[in-house]
């Protein structure tokens, strides 16, 4: 029973993961440019990042995630430039994404900055269902051996900041790859768009202390959505520790760390309390981010929490 009730949860995962292509994270408020290209704008000189994501550690072929970005501005101009890889594992399929984009900030008042994304790059599926053990070896739907596709996509978003607030919308993916399970052409269907909201405000409880709301709100057309709420409370610009809650029923904790104003370390781990939540408790999610010094293009920092 306990394998079955593991299959499922898969399967479940794996839909919505090679359907859409769309990603699942805890700490995206941490480097918002994995699900919000638009936020590159924000940063004030050269940016590197890389997360890591492992699913329910324990499990053989649960899902795992890995992002390298890089972004900076270009000269004295308001334009940024960025690129971003990233990859995906779940039982014997695996996704590659490789894109490239500029986004353009504009200051929209006194102390805010409003900034658009655009995104183009290529996504590689791939199946090896050699990996698997079948019931019936000649089964048409399962090839003995590994299937691949490389398709093209873009992307959009845009991102409203200041030094204590944003505001951002994004569409991840303007493509349905529908090729890799079908014999349908590569579609742009607005119907299909996944759009990804997100917003947070910090707040000054003292001289020391900052507190830090924020959330994601996720969704199709036609179906329900998701969304996340987190709180964090930061000491001194340098420490912090928060939680999340997930409405597919999921919490984790946070800790975040800053070094000398150029590194931030970030470790996250979820708990899941639904019916299935003793097969899948074990996640763990790390970020490592690099900031050069600041050029003194934007007169603050925008938050990252």
């Amino acid at each position: 029973m306990r394998k079955i009730i593991v299959v499922i949860a898969l399967c479940s995962v794996a839909a919505p993961l090679f359907g859409q292509n769309q990603l699942n994270l805890t700490q995206y408020m941490i480097h918002q440019p994995a699900i919000n290209f638009a936020a590159i704008a924000a940063n004030d000189a050269l940016n590197i990042a890389g997360l890591h994501r492992e699913q329910w550690v324990g499990f053989d072929g649960a899902p795992s995630s890995s992002i390298f970005s890089v972004n900076t501005p270009i000269g004295l101009t308001n334009l940024s430039f960025g690129s971003l890889i990233r990859y995906e594992r779940i039982g014997v399929h695996a996704l590659t994404r490789a894109e490239v984009g500029l986004a353009y900030r504009a200051q929209v008042a006194s102390e805010s900055f409003l900034s658009f994304g655009l995104t183009g790059g290529i996504i590689n599926m791939n199946s090896d269902y050699s990996k698997l053990t079948l019931y019936d070896l000649n089964d048409p739907e399962f090839p003995n051996n590994s299937v691949s596709e490389i398709q093209p996509d873009f992307g959009f978003s845009s991102y409203l900041f200041s030094e204590n607030y944003y505001f951002g919308i994004a569409i991840p993916s303007l493509l349905r790859n529908t090729g890799f399970y079908s014999d349908k052409e590569l579609l742009f269907m607005p119907l299909d768009f996944h759009y990804y909201t997100t917003a947070g405000y910090k707040r000054s409880l003292n001289e020391n202390f900052d507190l830090g709301f924020s959330t994601l709100v996720k969704g199709v057309i036609g179906s329900p959505m998701q969304f996340d709420l987190n709180l964090q409370i930061f000491y001194n610009d340098q420490f912090g520790l928060g939680t999340s809650f997930r409405s597919s029923m999921d919490f984790a904790f946070i800790a975040t760390f800053k070094f000398w104003d150029r590194f931030t370390v970030s470790y996250s781990y979820d708990l899941g309390i639904s019916e299935l939540a003793r097969f899948h408790n074990n996640t763990h999610e790390i970020v490592l981010i690099f900031d050069a010094p600041k050029r003194n293009l934007l007169p603050f920092t925008s938050p990252r929490f």
